[in-house]
């Protein structure tokens, strides 16, 4: 129940109150977390996963009378880090009717958030905040105007570039803008605002990241002034100064017409420089999905005008959600799939290669079977190299509440789970607005409306861990492993030290593991010298520490499957004072000196001649056998011609000093 001082409360006052609402990933299903539930409606949640494996979360609520935005943000374990019901972000002047915002996360774990709102007066203009992880207004305490016009300006998108920067899209009547800022909100292009008109009306824009701080914008473009007349969809390329790589009209992805206003075409990246496009259309009078593959020179890989997900006779497609999967250079796609009169609802899935080609048969799977029970709002997250697709369904004869529901998908279009489809929330309550993020651990973070206690509705979060159980989630860890040689406080025999330690495995087959090590003379690892990456327990140290000094070593095992462990000990050992070979540098002959008789001598020896008379090798085991160590004046542990070069250059003033191997110095 609320309490009647929260729904006291106005949103300019909440974001002031102390205390934290303390939680953790709920493991019931039937008591889901609470994220908010101020009075009033709360709604448009949105959540994106943080690099600590927490969560950013936003939505609107309109307690003081009209919407407002708040931010929250949890920890790894689910924990809330800011007041019970959140950062209040924003309680500037709103429309009682809401359009659509984006919410995303930084290189530096900051939100970026794009809203619009009536602040400068009757008309929508776009904003953007930047929040860091403790709750500073980064881009100021009302963030950043990005447009101030009298034209309509719904739906912004926000979008985090490859170096961290911010490119905001928005739609302004019938042209679309972008301006693009620097973390520190300093705008990037001169002008600042970069803006895309055709003759007939330009919508729905939509972005996704390319390499070297590029982007692809994705619009719909009309083909008449009504709205009855075709759109077309369209990609544009921007490189990091603005320029457009694939021409003033950018490149036609579908021209088929039939985008009628309830269809958002989406796009995701490749990475690779080009993007994969979703969508559903009405060509032909029929409502079907598509995908295509945009090249990151604006060709497409695919079908002209898109692959259809399914050629089923009778069957309908809408509202595909995509997620890419390397293991098939492609993509896994899922959609509401109905008969003709869309009284039976399935949710089916398909992937589609490198090539193009439909995986899962020309129809699809059907992960749940078509009936009457109406299933929607498809989510779908990459985890590992399987999908995990979360959605609203209505329980049969009730068309009005729903339960969310979860399922992992393997590419072979298998259920992962059993049993699957995992019910995420068993409480039948009216919700909406679903949204879902993964983090790094293969956790599926799901938030939502839903009304369950409060007509208005209240924001909800449930998480589904890898192996489809709900709550704290404790993820595959490598197994542990420990140092062998050299062993702790050894004193080394070499300047090259030699270590060895045990293997670390994977409790799950199929995941090798790697290894680097690290050394130091700091036990706090400051300048290290580190290994490149090995698959073996064994590596040699190509450098010769220095003589009578201490060094510490560790391993990192670590495979990108489970989190990076290091190694259960730090040792500590001692290279040891160096006794050496008693040579002078140059004295070929062995009389004490170094003049032009070594190098006669030197020349000797090289023609076959007897051998200098000091062998070093027996003091500098890491050096040839024999190793003559006064004859290498030039310092590269060798001795050839080329000494005799550099012997001579310093006989006649041209080098400042005969040299000697660095490994293997001369005795003090």
């Amino acid at each position: 129940m609320k309490s009647f001082l929260k729904r006291l409360i106005l949103c300019s006052m909440v974001g002031l109150m102390p205390g934290l609402l303390w939680a953790q990933w709920p493991s019931d299903p039937a008591a889901n977390m609470v994220i908010s539930d101020m009075f009033g409606e709360e709604t448009i949640p949105k959540i994106v996963a943080t690099s600590d494996n927490g969560c950013y979360l936003s939505w609107w609520n309109n307690t003081s009378g009209h919407y407002c935005m708040y931010l929250q943000r949890l920890n790894a374990d689910g924990i809330p880090q800011w007041p019970d019901n959140g950062l209040l972000i924003s309680d500037n002047p709103q429309d009682t009717w809401l359009t659509d915002y984006d919410l995303a996360v930084d290189n530096a774990d900051h939100a970026i958030i794009a809203l619009n709102d009536l602040r400068a007066g009757g008309d929508l203009d776009i904003y953007a905040y930047r929040i860091s992880p403790n709750g500073d207004f980064v881009w100021g305490a009302n963030g950043i105007a990005i447009s101030d016009n009298s034209g309509f300006e719904p739906d912004p998108r926000a979008l985090v570039t490859s170096d961290g920067n911010v490119v905001i899209a928005w739609q302004e009547e019938s042209i679309i803008n972008l301006r693009k800022l620097s973390p520190d909100g300093i705008d990037l292009w001169d002008p600042a605002i970069i803006t895309l008109t055709s003759t007939y009306p330009l919508s729905i824009p939509r972005l996704s990241a390319a390499e070297n701080d590029a982007f692809v914008l994705q619009i719909l473009v009309a083909q008449g002034p009504n709205y009855y007349n075709p759109k077309h969809l369209y990609a544009h390329k921007f490189d990091i100064e603005g320029n457009q790589l694939w021409g003033s009209t950018g490149i036609a992805v579908q021209t088929a017409g039939g985008f009628g206003p309830q269809m958002r075409p989406a796009i995701s990246s490749d990475n690779a420089g080009g993007a994969f496009s979703y969508w559903y259309d009405s060509r032909n009078s029929e409502l079907h999905a598509f995908a295509q593959h945009i090249l990151s020179d604006g060709s497409m890989a695919w079908t002209t005008n898109g692959v259809p997900l399914s050629t089923t006779a009778g069957h309908l497609q809408m509202s595909p959600v995509c997620v890419s999967i390397p293991a098939i250079d492609g993509i896994m796609l899922f959609f509401e799939n109905t008969d003709a009169n869309q009284t039976n609802i399935g949710l089916y899935g398909q992937a589609i290669d490198s090539t193009g080609a439909r995986q899962w048969g020309n129809g699809g799977i059907a992960l749940v079977p078509m009936n009457s029970q109406p299933k929607m709002l498809l989510r779908a997250n990459r985890v590992e190299s399987d999908a995990v697709v979360t959605y609203l369904e209505n329980p049969i004869g009730d068309f009005l509440n729903t339960l969310l529901k979860g399922i992992r998908v393997d590419i072979a279009g298998a259920h992962v789970w059993d049993p699957s489809p995992v019910t995420m929330t068993t409480t039948v309550s009216v919700k909406g607005y679903h949204n879902s993020t993964a983090n790094q651990l293969g956790q599926v973070l799901c938030t939502w409306q839903d009304k369950r206690t409060d007509p208005d509705g209240d924001i909800y979060l449930q998480n589904i861990n890898p192996d489809g159980t709900l709550g704290p989630f404790s993820p595959n860890e490598l197994n542990p492993f420990s140092l062998i040689s050299p062993v702790d406080g050894d004193t080394i025999d070499s300047c090259y030290p030699h270590c060895v330690w045990s293997a670390s495995l994977d409790p799950v087959p199929g995941y090798p593991v790697s290894y680097r090590v690290t050394m130091s003379a700091s036990p706090d690892f400051s300048n290290p010298i580190e290994s490149e990456t090995l698959s073996d327990t064994t590596w040699d140290c190509p450098l010769c520490l220095p003589y009578d000094s201490t060094y510490f070593w560790q391993v990192l095992a670590f495979n990108g499957h489970a989190p990076d462990r290091v190694s259960d000990q730090t040792f500590r050992f001692v290279v040891p004072s160096y006794i050496g070979c008693a040579y002078v540098p140059g004295d070929v002959a062995g009389n004490g000196g170094a003049n032009g008789i070594d190098v006669v001598y030197l020349v000797y020896y090289l023609k076959g001649g007897y051998p200098p008379p000091l062998d070093c090798s027996s003091y500098c085991p890491d050096q040839p056998n024999p190793f003559f160590a006064g004859s290498d004046v030039n310092g590269n542990c060798a001795v050839n011609g080329i000494d005799v070069t550099f012997y001579v250059s310093f006989l006649k003033g041209g080098q400042p000093a005969l040299l000697y191997c660095p490994e293997c110095p001369p005795a003090q």
